[in-house]
């Protein structure tokens, strides 16, 4: 089983293959970083895994949670907020396996907030995510 966050970038990656949401550690365009915040490419998505809540032993059931940060370029905040518009749609209509886990659901638990400006004046966003995922049997919890 896979860290959420890394789940996530690869349903953004995937859904990428129909309509470009960004690249996986691009250096231009928009970069899709997990755990990371690079400061270039100046257009990114970074995905943290938050914690979660206790996972359900009887139920074979995990529920990871997720934040998302979007960054914009200088001036930037109609595209950033379009790109969060389009991430969050995403990953809350998927419902399916990734990686080997299946997931019920991912939902959105705030709405996208609009954090300001970093030091360079580039517009920051976030949105955070939980989910509910299938443990494999085999799972010693």
């Amino acid at each position: 089983m896979q860290d959420f966050a890394v789940d996530a970038k690869d349903i953004l990656l995937a859904a990428s293959l129909t309509d470009p949401i960004g690249q996986y550690a691009a250096t231009s365009g928009w970069g899709i970083f997990v755990s990371q915040y690079p400061d270039k490419p100046s257009t990114c998505i970074s995905l943290r895994s938050t914690g979660g809540f206790p996972p359900s032993p009887q139920l074979y059931e995990d529920y990871p949670t997720c934040q998302v940060r979007i960054r914009g370029a200088k001036n930037g905040f109609d595209e950033a907020y379009a790109k969060a518009l389009v991430v969050r749609d995403v990953l809350r209509s998927f419902r399916g396996e990734i990686n080997g886990t299946n997931y019920s659901g991912i939902w959105a638990m705030t709405d996208i907030t609009d954090l300001g400006q970093d030091e360079s004046g580039r517009p920051l966003l976030t949105c955070n995510f939980r989910a509910i995922r299938g443990l494999p049997i085999s799972d010693p919890r």
